[in-house]
């Protein structure tokens, strides 16, 4: 995962931008002091005082901006767009020159973030040689959380306490784990607490739940939550799904798929026990899914750090003659494990630039990989370092001492891996570069396997469904254990081909050619795709799961019952409202308010949902979006309008306005976005007409609950809106108290906007003028 451990510097000394364990020993230098050991430059970092801050621009605090990502977003840009040139890609002259920039708009010296050459090829997810503006927006994150825990470290010792992480019931849901979980079977311990398989007592579900001890948290509760949040995007089949986290006063809990067949450490001993035989084909379909997964986490700027058998698992204990497996514990497992050697990983597995530089990048999970590919070629009888203790294989790594005799009857899976292990990191192929290496074709896993025809078969039952239908289905199956259903996994392997966690059209027609008629293939990625152009894996696990007929109403009586909260057969107002509250709901009917959503169930006209009220609603097919297409573009838009524009980096809406319109190539600039020019064809995949602001919603409420003309549908719609707006960080401290103010003079209670109203205004109590506080009181 992203790595955010601690700071690295790397000797001044050096030249150029590559590492190499062949370097003279590292010097240090921090205010005209050379220091020869890296801890000792992190003291006396962290003693110094800090330098009087020069006066930064009004429009760029920086020491709110983690707070605020749609803040920090625009920040990033505007540095980003300066510094990058024509190219709009960073350099490394460039990204020093940033910062510099960043360090004296924080008032520290850039030095506090490490050496800004090793942070390039930290955050060059791509390997290209460049930074672009996601890439550099990592980076700066990462620099600012450096700054951050300098100061709290820096606190911590004047107030001669040790800093704690502050786990607050807002950040992290409370729960007690044996009131929602039964433990069934605890299926390890280490250091950072136990490990059990359990059933979710509400649906009966397997879980496994993983216990953080607190105590041994190495990363502060906002990265920790942050990392979360990453992990449950991540949507891939060979990547561990995450469905919750939560705690209590002791652990955090991580709530995660269960997988039933062991891990890569006996998987071949398992497989040669069930007659399997132990071939380079065998070998080869196990380690290019899991080429696939780290290649799917470095496309979406992550980094695993500690790739190890142990840490691959197989989903099931049946199919051993072609194990499906899933790569598992990165993200927030890191930022509770502390070892000895004071950096991340897993002594024996770790790069020689980890060992020396404190450096992780994706060439370093290359290195790991390689590690694993040689000793599971030897079946374990030999590994590729043999030493005892930490200090032997940090030798070992660093000077690259390999026997490479046990692979030398296959010359070019020797070859693949001596490239895999190569010292200087630079010099190792990435994930997609090793899946291209001869080896797989002489090992016949060169590419990915046909599709069957019963594949072919269950495609060819799918029909177009309704948004709704596809938004709860999708979010349904958020929920499920996917990796069991192996054949649907394998469908959609052989679709994505660049497996990238998302099949494409063109993905889709190359794989169906010549297995059905070319009509019926339109039909079908016409039907799968929609208008977006592509399937990510949880919607395409939820379509077919919904186009088996035979079991849709019973999968349609399981999503009714699961919002059935009071249990009494049918829907209320409220229900819709949690129901239109799901992350993955939201993402599909973004563009639907409450009370669209009422009238298609048709509780307005009855005041309650039955089950066949809800399946007729599901199953109605409309044309139902309200975004206009491309073919319309911006025609139908003028300067001065008020848009909303979808952040691929935070997954979410952000308010914003059009700024400049192109008549000719109907190419349009945005607010949030200065400089740019968003094409007409990516317009209806990220933006959305918004009627009105925050400001103008809650003064439409507030002269409704003046007059005392209680509207509920329209009071309905404005809440649900402005929770959205609230939660972008869209609405200032007028429209919350005026929103307020008409929902309290209405008595109308609408929970999600409550607890937004209250988390915005206690953070920002601060700022109101006291007609506004009254108005929240």
């Amino acid at each position: 995962m992203q790595h955010h451990g601690g700071t690295y510097a790397s000797p001044v000394a050096t030249s150029g931008y590559a590492l190499h364990p062949s370097q003279q020993p590292a010097v240090y230098v921090y205010q005209g002091q050379k220091y020869s050991d890296f801890h000792q430059l992190q003291a006396a970092m962290q003693q110094a005082p800090l330098p009087v801050a020069p006066v930064a621009p009004a429009s760029a605090p920086w020491g709110e901006a983690l707070k605020d990502s749609a803040a920090l977003e625009r920040k990033v840009h505007e540095l980003f767009v300066q510094y990058a040139g024509a190219d709009r890609k960073l350099d490394p002259p460039e990204l020093h020159g940033l910062a510099v920039c960043v360090g004296q708009q924080l008032g520290v010296d850039p030095m506090a973030f490490g050496d800004v050459r090793t942070l390039f090829h930290r955050f060059d997810f791509s390997g290209d040689g460049h930074l672009d503006e996601k890439e550099t927006l990592n980076l700066i994150q990462y620099m600012l959380r450096v700054h951050r825990d300098l100061q709290r470290k820096r606190s911590a010792q004047l107030a001669q306490k040790p800093h704690a992480p502050d786990f607050t019931a807002k950040s992290i849901p409370f729960k007690q784990v044996e009131t929602v979980f039964d433990l069934q079977k605890k299926l390890g311990q280490g250091g950072q607490g136990a490990v059990y398989l359990a059933a979710e007592r509400s649906t009966q579900q397997k879980r496994v739940v993983k216990f953080y001890d607190k105590t041994c948290a190495n990363a502060p509760v906002e990265d920790i939550v942050e990392e979360f949040k990453l992990l449950t995007k991540l949507d891939h089949p060979k990547i561990a799904r995450v469905y919750e986290v939560f705690q209590d006063h002791a652990y955090i809990y991580v709530v995660s798929e269960p997988y039933f067949g062991g891990d890569l450490t006996t998987c071949a001993q398992r497989a040669s026990e069930n007659g399997v035989a132990l071939n380079q084909h065998w070998l080869a379909g196990i380690l290019r899914q899991v080429c696939a997964g780290i290649l799917y986490l470095h496309n979406n700027k992550c980094m695993h750090c500690d790739i190890k058998e142990p840490n691959v698992m197989i989903s099931g204990d049946s199919d051993w003659h072609a194990p499906n497996v899933v790569v598992i514990d990165f993200g927030l497992a890191r930022d509770f494990k502390k070892y000895s050697t004071g950096v991340m990983g897993t002594p024996g597995y770790m790069p020689p630039e980890v060992w020396m530089q404190g450096i992780w990048t994706i060439y370093g999970d290359v290195f790991s990989m390689g590690v694993m590919f040689y000793n599971l070629y030897c079946l374990h009888q030999r590994k590729a370092f043999e030493g005892r203790t930490v200090q032997q294989l940090q030798a070992q790594a660093c000077q690259l001492a390999v026997d490479w005799q046990p692979l030398s009857n296959c010359l070019s899976f020797q070859h693949l891996v001596q490239q895999m292990m190569q010292p200087s990191f630079k010099a190792r192929p990435k994930v997609e570069q090793v899946m291209m290496h001869d080896w797989w074709r002489e090992a016949g896993k060169e590419e990915t396997s046909p599709i069957s025809n019963k594949a072919i078969s269950e495609l060819g039952k799918l029909r177009q469904t309704s948004d709704l239908h596809r938004a709860l289905m999708t979010d349904m199956v958020g929920r499920e254990n996917l990796t069991q259903l192996k054949e649907l996994n394998d469908l959609f392997a052989s679709m994505d081909v660049d497996h990238s966690g998302t099949v494409t059209e063109a993905e889709a027609r190359q794989a169906l050619k010549n297995k059905m008629p070319a009509t019926e293939i339109e039909r079908l990625v016409s039907t799968l795709m929609g208008d977006k152009g592509s399937l990510t894996y949880s919607r395409f696990m939820a379509e077919m799961i919904a186009a088996k007929k035979a079991e849709n109403d019973e999968v349609l009586w399981r999503m009714f019952k699961e919002l059935d909260v009071d249990n009494n057969n049918s829907l209320d107002a409220n229900e819709i409202r949690a129901m239109l509250q799901k992350q993955k709901v939201r993402e599909i009917m973004a563009d639907r308010t409450v009370t669209d959503v009422m009238d298609k169930m048709g509780l307005n006209r009855s005041g309650s949902v039955s089950f066949q009220d809800f399946k007729r609603a599901l199953e109605t097919v409309q044309n139902e979006s309200q975004v206009q297409d491309s073919s319309s573009g911006s025609s139908q838009l003028r300067e001065g309008d008020k848009v909303q524009y979808f952040s691929s980096s935070y997954a979410m809406w952000m308010d914003t306005t059009i700024v400049a319109l192109d008549s000719t190539t109907g190419a349009m600039q945005l607010q949030c976005k200065p400089g740019y020019w968003l094409p007409p064809e990516e317009q209806h995949k990220v933006l959305r007409i918004s009627a009105f602001n925050s400001q103008e919603l809650s003064n439409t409420a507030f002269g409704y609950a003046t007059v005392s003309a209680i509207n509920v549908p329209l009071m309905d719609a404005i809440a649900a809106e402005m929770v959205e707006r609230i939660e972008a960080g869209a609405a200032d401290n007028q429209a919350l108290s005026n929103t307020a103010w008409a929902f309290a003079k209405c008595e109308l209670y609408y929970e999600p906007l409550h607890e937004a109203i209250s988390a915005a205004a206690i953070r920002r109590v601060s700022e109101f003028v006291p007609q506004g506080l009254s108005n929240l009181a």
